[in-house]
Formats: structure tokens, sequence, C-alpha cells
């Protein structure tokens, strides 16, 4: 094996974090082990974003479109800053046919997303990224800030892989109850779980399901 030319032009690019010549992992140089890491990262990503295109999201087009311009004023009205928003830019909300992705964000938000017919704004945190919280968003796992607040029902539906599946649990669930309560049930499926806090657990889920460990339902 040998270095990807992508792989080379990242590691060489000046940026922010660690300056030309430094790999991501903050070590000088090129590193096939990295390559790889990264290769497959990106790999995940571009899985994530398709579910995200599948449920009809793309760049706003901006020419023309009343709703975006009313809808732009009203967040910003909401949220209580104005256009010049630093960082903000027009170019990078997503749009679909019932919402808004607005990529304004802060410490703890990574943006907004408003629903057309209601003018209704979700906040979305930052332990993920805006596409998982849209995928999250639209699986009706709930977003609420306070952790008591999020409530789903969970169905594990078949598992293929155990051993992953039971550390994707344990990742928004006690690993006890998961030892004791889940795991003695994987032979007698579907396993439904009530009043679930999944928030912490998304990043993991889309993971599951990209790597195809276990199928599950979501309401």
């Amino acid at each position: 094996m040998s270095f990807e030319k992508w792989y080379i032009n990242e590691v060489d690019a000046d940026d922010e974090f660690f300056g030309a010549g430094v790999c991501s992992c903050g070590k000088k140089g090129y590193h096939l082990d990295c390559q790889n890491r990264i290769f497959q990262a990106k790999k995940e990503w571009d899985f994530i974003s398709s579910l995200v295109n599948e449920l009809g999201y793309s760049k706003v087009v901006i020419e023309n479109n009343s709703a975006f311009g009313s809808t732009e004023k009203i967040i910003f009205d909401k949220l209580d800053i104005n256009g010049d928003f630093e960082g903000y830019e027009r170019s990078d909300v997503l749009e679909s046919t019932s919402t808004f992705f607005f990529p304004v964000g802060w410490i703890g938000c990574c943006g907004h997303l408003v629903i057309k017919d209601s003018f209704e704004v979700v906040s979305f945190g930052s332990y993920i990224g805006e596409k998982e919280h849209i995928w999250a968003y639209h699986q009706s796992i709930s977003l609420e800030t306070l952790g008591k607040d999020r409530k789903n029902t969970f169905t594990i539906l078949k598992v293929q892989d155990v051993e992953n599946t039971t550390k994707v649990l344990k990742s928004f669930l006690d690993s006890r109850y998961v030892n004791n309560e889940i795991v003695p049930k994987f032979n007698r499926q579907p396993i439904t779980l009530e009043d679930v806090d999944l928030y912490f657990g998304i990043r993991n889920l889309l993971t599951s399901k990209y790597k195809g460990w276990f199928e599950f339902e979501i309401s």
C-alpha cells in the first residue's frame, strides 16, 4: 500500500491546527495507518451524507426563494442576532421540502433546523455534527436540551454482531443493565425498550447502521 495523493495533500496543507507537513495524528510525515483510518472515516462520513441527501436535503437555492428570505429573518430575530453573524454564509444553508438548516452556532450549538410550516426552531447541540443531528431529527430521536425530557421507544430488530451491538448499547444505556437484561434476550428478538435517552448514542447508532452490526427501529 502506498500513500494516496489526497492524503499527501491533506498532510502538506498548512492548516490552522497542525501546520504543513504534520499528519492529523500530530506527528510529522505520512503514516499508512493514519491514511487508512482517515480513509475509513471519510467513507463513513460519505455514508452519513448520503442518508441526509436521501432525506431530500441540498444546498439552498437563494435566487427567487421568498421562503428562505422570510425564514432567515424570523430565525435571526428569534435568536437575537443579525445577518452578519461571524462565520455564517447563506450558501451553507441546507433545505428540504419541509425544513431549512441554518449553520449558525456557538459553543454548545452547531446550528438550527427551522420547520417551514410552523417556523418552529429546533436547536442542535454540539456533541455531534449537523448532518448527524438532521438524521436523528428525522428518526424522531428526541433532541430536547434536558436529558430528562429525551425519551424514545427503541426496538432492536436483528443482531448481526453481538460484541459491537453490546458496545453501542452501552454508549447510551447502563452497562450492567445491558449485560444483565438485554444481552440475554439477543436470541429472542425483537427487544423493545421504553423511555430511552438516545442522544448520546446517535453517532454510534449511525456507525452501527454503516457497519451493519444490528437493525433497529425508533419511535
